[in-house]
């Protein structure tokens, strides 16, 4: 049942971000009704807006300080793709562009 849900979830919220990513403006989600529309995606079907600044915010790990751009290619860790599932990532400079879908 959990697989389920979590099957379901990963869908939703690839429907709600390419929905919120097509180029055209009058085709993106919330281009008719704005924010009502977003809130209303089965994304977010569990979330109650109206008590939404009263609830508690889920603990956020602390961020890991990130390495030092300035350090050479070469000593920097590579990740292979097998190591990440369903994510394809390629070295660009000193970002990897990485495409989830």
């Amino acid at each position: 049942m959990g697989d389920l849900h979590a099957l379901r979830q990963r869908h939703q919220v690839r429907v709600l971000i390419r929905g919120l990513l097509v180029k055209e403006l009058q085709h993106r989600l919330a281009y008719r009704r704005g924010a009502t529309e977003i809130k209303q995606h089965p994304f977010f079907q569990s979330v109650n807006w109206a008590l939404i600044r009263c609830a508690n915010p889920l603990d956020v790990p602390r961020p890991v300080a990130p390495e030092s751009p300035m350090k050479p290619a070469s000593s920097t860790p590579q990740t292979s793709e097998s190591e990440v599932t369903g994510v394809d990532m390629k070295p660009s400079g000193y970002y990897l562009e990485i495409d989830f879908f």
